[in-house]
């Protein structure tokens, strides 16, 4: 449970790390949306965006550069942070970009209402 929105953003990349839909999946509101803003854009749901994870994170892994901003008022909270995308193995940089998260307070604990991102 993530008493913070740093704590959300926290799990996610641990969850992004592992490529674990078990630990990922209950960030997330049922509801939310995940949105890649690079040509063509991509709208997906939670669980179209997990059924593709382990696929897509066999190879490479996502890992936080930097959160630049969190801004809170009550329960809404909105964060950027700045990715590099590595080979698993070799650790070489595949490529980087900036994620949005949209976080809401669900009775005790942060959650992801809406996730965008682009490719740098």
């Amino acid at each position: 449970m993530a008493a913070s929105p740093h704590e959300l953003v926290d799990a996610l990349y641990v969850g992004l790390q592992a490529a674990n839909v078990e630990v990922l999946r209950p960030l997330f509101l049922p509801s939310a949306t995940l949105v890649r803003a690079v040509d063509p854009i991509t709208v997906h749901t939670v669980d179209s965006w997990l059924a593709g994870l382990h696929d897509a994170f066999a190879e490479i892994e996502e890992l936080e550069d930097q959160r630049y901003l969190i801004e809170r008022n009550g329960s809404l909270a909105h964060a950027m942070s700045q990715f590099s995308v590595r080979h698993r193995v070799t650790k070489a940089m595949q490529r980087s970009g900036t994620n949005a998260f949209s976080m809401v307070r669900d009775g005790l604990q942060w959650r992801i209402a809406s996730v965008t991102w682009a490719l740098d």
